[in-house]
Order: C-alpha cells, then sequence, then structure tokens
C-alpha cells in the first residue's frame, strides 16, 4: 500500500529547525577549534550568539513545531484505531494490521509505532552521545583556557553544552523506557495472549505509558535512519503482527 501522510508536513517543519540547529552546532564547534589558537573578540560574540540562537531554536521547537506534529500524530492514531473523524488530516498505510476499527486495533499501532521507535532510537544512541563528547570538550576548553576570563561565553558555553548532554541522556533513557514497554507488551500480546479482560486495563495503561514517554523525552527520530530501516522494518513487522493474539472467549 502507497503511504500518504498528510501529518508529515508538521514534522518537516521540525526537522527544518533541527538542521538549523546541527549547522550551529559545527560551527560552535569551529569558532572554538578556532579560538584555540587565535583570541577574538568578534568571534567570541559570535559564538555567544550562536549558542543563544541554538537555544531558542530548542525552546520553539519543543513547544510548538514538535508539540504540533505529535498532537496530530496522536489523534490520527485514535481514528485509524476506532475509525472515528477528530482531525482533517489523513494518513493510509502508515499503520499495518488488519484488525477492524476498534480498541484491539488502536492497541496494535501503538505496539507497532513502540516496535519502530525501539529500534531507531537504538541507533541514534551514538551520534547522539559523539555530539555530547564534543560540547562537554568545548565546555571544558572554554573553561580552562584564557577565554574563562569571558565570563559570559563561559556560561553560554555550560547551557550549550547541558543542553546537548542532556539531548544524549534523553536518548538513552527514552531507548531502555521504550525497550522495556516493548518487551512487556511483545509478553502480554504475543507470548501470552490476551486472555482476559483484566489484560485491557494494562493494554489502556501501556498505550498511555507510551505516549508518555514520547511527550516527556521528545526525540525526534532521525528519518534517515528510518528510511534506511523502513522495508527490513516492516517485513520484521508483518511477521510479528501475525503472532499477536486476541482470544475470543475472555476469562
Amino acid at each position: 500500500m502507497k503511504l500518504f501522510d498528510s501529518i508529515d508536513k508538521y514534522y518537516v517543519k521540525s526537522a527544518r529547525l533541527n538542521r538549523l540547529m546541527d549547522i550551529l552546532f559545527i560551527i560552535n564547534i569551529f569558532i572554538s577549534i578556532v579560538l584555540t589558537s587565535l583570541e577574538n573578540d568578534y568571534l567570541c560574540i559570535s559564538e555567544i550568539v550562536i549558542v543563544l540562537v541554538y537555544l531558542i531554536c530548542k525552546v520553539i521547537d519543543d513547544h510548538y513545531f514538535w508539540y504540533e506534529a505529535e498532537k496530530e500524530r496522536r489523534k490520527d492514531n485514535i481514528s485509524n484505531g476506532f475509525n472515528i473523524e477528530i482531525s482533517e488530516e489523513k494518513t493510509k498505510g502508515y499503520y499495518n494490521n488488519e484488525f477492524k476499527p476498534s480498541f484491539k486495533k488502536y492497541v496494535v499501532n501503538v505496539f507497532e509505532s513502540n516496535y519502530f521507535s525501539r529500534e531507531i532510537s537504538k541507533r541514534m544512541i551514538f551520534r547522539a552521545s559523539l555530539k555530547c563528547i564534543f560540547a562537554l570538550m568545548i565546555f571544558t576548553f572554554c573553561a580552562l583556557s584564557s577565554l574563562s576570563n569571558n565570563v559570559l561565553l563561559v556560561i553560554v558555553q555550560v547551557l550549550f553544552s547541558a543542553e546537548i548532554t542532556e539531548d544524549a541522556i534523553s536518548i538513552i533513557c527514552y531507548y531502555f523506557k521504550i525497550s522495556s514497554l516493548y518487551e512487556k507488551a511483545r509478553n502480554e500480546l504475543i507470548t501470552v495472549g490476551i486472555i482476559s479482560k483484566n489484560q485491557y486495563v494494562w493494554l489502556l495503561e501501556y498505550c498511555m505509558e507510551y505516549e508518555n514517554i514520547k511527550s516527556y523525552y521528545k526525540v525526534r527520530l532521525n528519518s534517515k535512519i528510518y528510511n534506511n530501516l523502513n522495508e527490513n522494518l516492516s517485513n520484521n513487522w508483518d511477521e510479528i503482527k501475525k503472532q499477536i493474539k486476541f482470544h475470543s472467549k475472555l476469562k
């Protein structure tokens, strides 16, 4: 089925802002390297401005672009799962399971998203850790060099390094939490199978916890990694969903 996803335009805005932030990160590193051998007031001011712009972009993305994108994605999941219209945005082929519109379909949609999120975030950890190391190196340089006399520069580099470090920690924590949640859901849906009404209560809590983890950590799954892995992950998902068991007679 050909994928149609009108919600993608919300993520595009966030992605563009994140690309700008990546560029600012690289420029910041370059200026810091130059400052190791050349003290220049204009470069110091430029670095301060770059860090401040980076932090402002992060705030705008977190509280507007990313929020709007995730809000529409949550609404679409509910619309797709229960076949109700609660959003003007439409998707086709984004979720892949054959369950009829129902709570079951909604749960399996979340489980599919959980699977893809786990696999993609696992492959994002190395890059995030590398950025964190570079950011800490910049801060260490500013703190130990003659630039430490520039209090404002040191302060903004502390903020910059803290922000990059928090991002890396968030991705790592996100992966482990999302992975743990996936294993629990897999046990319920596949290993044990849904055999009692009490499990439906757990499934509802599972869906809420998954959305809670996503909204708390605000991890932007890397689109390049997704595109590279999509075919393989989709094939794996086709096999996983065949093993999901909802028993007709519940205890």
